[in-house]
């Protein structure tokens, strides 16, 4: 097994131990609404709107992006954390003083304990934008990094001594300063690390990942996707590999390559990263007809598993092989929009639905055969 997915099932396990077999997930999760999100307006609140999720103690923690209807801004940014045998347990207020320092998040990644939120901000002003450091021990936000109106994050990762993030309106990367929690890449001196993507009308970075001293970041472009390979100290790009169309998550397979979900051409990327700094990318699998709006990824020990939420369903993959097989299929349920999966099993997973504003479980009996 390898070692990152070992440490994510130990950390979900019932008991972490010889067989690392988490409890079963419940069907729904029900995520805090109302007053609990500290609406500005209360005649017109937001929802929790749940996007990524990441696991640290023992515990799922999602992000909530506290939007309306209209997907405006209703509220402070928070963090939810559930078991996910038992249900919601806690909520911690990402807004600062003001309940504005950070709005609308989106991406969140573990370290240990420690969880790294990047916050988009409120698009109709300039404010929100910013990155947290979340104790999830203490349930706190320890640090707050306020980012400009022109670094709105989208994929955030943390490396030994920076926190990346990918920006929403370039294909650039910017960095934060573990020690200091001060910007490093993309203040002063130092300028934001620029990809090398090509676009006419709009790039942007929608994911990033480090596995060891590497950094992986994704670019999504109206003429490109391409994954980056780069040193994660420094930003330097070593290899680059092209992917489909509109790629909008990657993570890490149970073997070690880059699982990569392009939601513009229904496609599974697989790349291989080698000596030399090198990076490659094959078509892993073209999904089926029905399957829409490719929007999620993450492993567990054996499978690769994807969301789709356009057509409200989770798909669990075997890239062993090639080409990749879908092994079974299940459905989130009519309007759900299921944006992330979190697996506990090779079995079971936890999926934030992001316009129905709960979480939904599944296990291996909602697993389904699918059409490929």
């Amino acid at each position: 097994m390898h070692r990152r997915t070992l440490t994510l099932l130990c950390t979900l396990a019932a008991a972490c131990g010889g067989t690392q077999q988490a409890a079963p997930p419940l069907k729904k999760i029900a995520l805090p609404k109302g007053a609990a999100l500290k609406p500005y307006d209360p005649a017109n609140a937001g929802t929790p709107h749940p996007y990524n999720m990441a696991a640290a103690n023992g515990k799922i923690y999602v992000v909530l992006g506290n939007l309306r209807a209209d997907y405006s801004v209703g509220g402070p940014g928070f963090v939810a954390s559930v078991v996910p045998s038992e249900g919601f347990k806690d909520v911690i207020d990402l807004g600062g003083s003001d309940g504005k320092q950070c709005q609308n998040p989106g991406a969140v990644r573990a370290d240990g304990a420690m969880l790294y939120v990047a916050c988009g901000g409120d698009f109709s002003s300039t404010t929100g934008r910013a990155v947290v450091e979340v104790d999830s021990t203490s349930a706190t936000a320890s640090r707050t990094r306020t980012l400009s109106a022109a670094q709105a994050p989208t994929g955030i990762a943390p490396a030994a001594s920076k926190i990346w993030l990918g920006l929403a309106g370039s294909a650039s990367l910017i960095s934060i300063d573990r020690t200091t929690f001060a910007i490093a890449d993309g203040a002063g001196s130092q300028p934001a690390i620029a990809l090398d993507c090509p676009h006419s009308i709009y790039a942007y970075v929608p994911d990033l990942l480090v596995i060891g001293a590497d950094l992986y970041a994704l670019c999504s472009s109206d003429q490109a996707g391409i994954v980056f390979r780069l040193d994660a100290s420094t930003g330097a790009v070593r290899g680059h590999a092209t992917v489909g169309a509109t790629p909008t998550a990657l993570a890490e397979t149970p073997d070690g390559r880059i699982a990569v979900v392009c939601s513009g051409d229904n496609t599974l990327w697989v790349a291989t990263p080698g000596s030399g700094g090198t990076l490659t990318a094959q078509l892993a699998h073209t999904y089926a007809s029905g399957t829409s709006t490719l929007q999620g990824v993450h492993s567990s020990s054996r499978y690769v598993f994807t969301t789709a939420s356009g057509s409200n369903t989770v798909q669990k993959i075997d890239v062993s092989v090639a080409p990749a097989k879908i092994v079974a299929e299940a459905n989130t349920g009519t309007g759900t929009a299921p944006w992330d999966v979190l697996p506990l099993s090779d079995d079971s997973v936890v999926v934030s639905d992001s316009l129905s504003d709960d979480l939904t479980g599944l296990n291996a009996v909602d697993f389904v055969s699918a059409s490929q």
